[in-house]
């Protein structure tokens, strides 16, 4: 199949996520087949139609057991996958979608689904959908598609995102051994994991067990990371010794700070924190410097040496024996101003990937940050974040700033519910949003940020307002 794919239409959705047994966070089983079959059936009047995963695809990171990369074990947990009720209707969909008359699937790899490279991976999950009709793209180089007169490139938006970028070059050789039928990683282990996954597989997946917001609350700086301190303190320290470990060899302390947002953004690199490249626990410092006297309120207390934060002061507040959740409510303080569900704000990352893309690519589409944008990069040049397919969580305002109501978001919390409670409780959010660009002449393509809901059993695929833009060809 041609790298380039040409279409009258082309659909991209990114971060779906399928995996994890008993900690699924995929919030469209309904949606997505309808999406899929739907997509189908336009597909007779619309012309050629491509249908773009745009990455984090299948979650291997998620299966059981969890490794960095399980290159011996991917065929059966995309196996399991597929047989899951959660994600079964999805696969009969993609096969259905895949069988239509031109119409075409592409699959980009993010960096949560790496084992889809494999040749045996791709060849299983062909065999699930019942469909051969299906284009890889597992080098990094994203999906090339021409929509009419405009190019459109996906990339998943790890390429920016020094956490979680891939080395292409190590996966390139893993895949060449198991084509040759020598898959050298048997008896010896190339793979050597980014930043990111290395925090999922040795601290995330333990601390979701008994916290499944941790996954889906956002943004994880301001928010997640705050709550889980204040609710679980050894969650959190079980949380910052990988963190250490895994960003210590591959960035600056001042990058892991403002990536984490363990201090506050205002702080200067320096403190408790680099004194344990070792992954000693800071936190655990302080604690030991408070019961030796120390206290939260003294006007005395040197600040610069424990970087005092709102982080520190709730936790202290636990330490004292306070309930922590007033502090916890003025720590979040700062999610007033966050403008990470805002569609037309754009986040570094979508700054950066801009950077990289030429402005002759009329569309640049990406996922990974879980956030729909929709972004003006120039006169005639577009940039579409697709969002996620995953539960979406945020302390909104309305909570935040009612103490009653935030008294009982974190009662909620504490019960570590599974993410159907706190669906069923009102806390999550299902934006399931879609990147919808379709030729209109010869020379006209127009792009859209589309969201899917299913409301008694009535589907819908609505235009985000505002996200509607009409580009020339070059």
């Amino acid at each position: 199949m041609s790298e380039l794919v040409i279409a009258s239409r082309v659909l991209i959705v990114s971060d779906l996520h399928f995996g994890g047994s008993d900690r699924q966070i995929f919030a469209g089983a309904i949606e997505l087949p309808a999406l899929l079959r739907d997509a189908a059936k336009a597909s007779a009047q619309a012309g050629s139609t491509a249908f773009v995963i745009n990455g984090d695809f299948i979650d291997f990171l998620a299966e059981a057991p969890a490794t960095y990369f399980d290159a011996l074990g991917a065929v059966r947990k995309l196996q399991r996958v597929a047989g899951d009720a959660s994600f079964a209707e999805s696969f009969a969909a993609m096969g259905e979608f895949a069988n239509t008359p031109d119409c075409v699937l592409a699959i980009n790899l993010g960096n949560h689904d790496l084992e889809l490279c494999l040749p045996e991976v791709q060849a299983a999950f062909c065999e699930l959908i019942g469909s051969n009709n299906v284009l890889w793209v597992s080098d990094g180089s994203g999906v090339s598609l021409r929509v009419g007169a405009c190019e459109v490139l996906c990339l998943h938006g790890n390429e920016v995102d020094i956490n979680n970028v891939v080395d292409f070059d190590v996966l390139r050789d893993i895949k060449r051994a198991h084509k040759t039928g020598k898959p050298k990683e048997r008896i010896n282990p190339k793979w050597i994991p980014n930043a990111g996954t290395q925090l999922v597989i040795d601290a995330m997946n333990a601390i979701k067990r008994d916290h499944a917001f941790i996954d889906v609350l956002k943004p994880e700086d301001q928010a997640a990371v705050r709550v889980l301190l204040a609710l679980d303190f050894e969650g959190a320290t079980q949380l910052v010794k990988p963190a250490l470990n895994a960003m210590l060899g591959r960035r600056t302390i001042d990058q892991m700070k403002r990536h984490f947002g363990l201090l506050s953004e205002s702080d200067e690199v320096g403190g408790v924190i680099p004194q344990y490249g070792d992954a000693k626990d800071w936190l655990s410092e302080i604690d030991a410097d408070f019961k030796r006297g120390m206290r939260a309120d003294s006007e005395s207390l040197d600040r610069d040496q424990l970087k005092w934060t709102d982080d520190v002061r709730f936790v202290w507040d636990k330490w004292r024996g306070k309930d922590g959740t007033e502090s916890l409510r003025l720590a979040l303080e700062g999610l007033s101003k966050d403008r990470s569900f805002d569609v037309f704000t754009a986040e570094k990352l979508n700054e950066d990937l801009i950077g990289e893309v030429d402005i002759g690519i009329a569309f640049l589409c990406s996922g990974h940050t879980h956030f729909a944008r929709s972004l003006r990069r120039g006169p005639n040049a577009h940039h579409y974040n697709s969002g996620t397919w995953a539960y979406l969580m945020q302390i909104g305002d309305d909570i935040r700033l009612d103490p009653a109501k935030f008294d009982a978001l974190v009662a909620a919390l504490r019960s570590k519910p599974l993410l159907a409670e706190l669906e069923t409780l009102g806390y999550l959010k299902k934006e399931l949003t879609v990147i919808d660009i379709e030729k209109i002449d010869a020379q006209q393509t127009r792009g859209q940020l589309r969201r899917v809901k299913i409301e008694n059993n009535t589907y819908s695929f609505d235009t985000i307002p505002g996200t509607d833009v009409v580009l020339r060809g070059a």
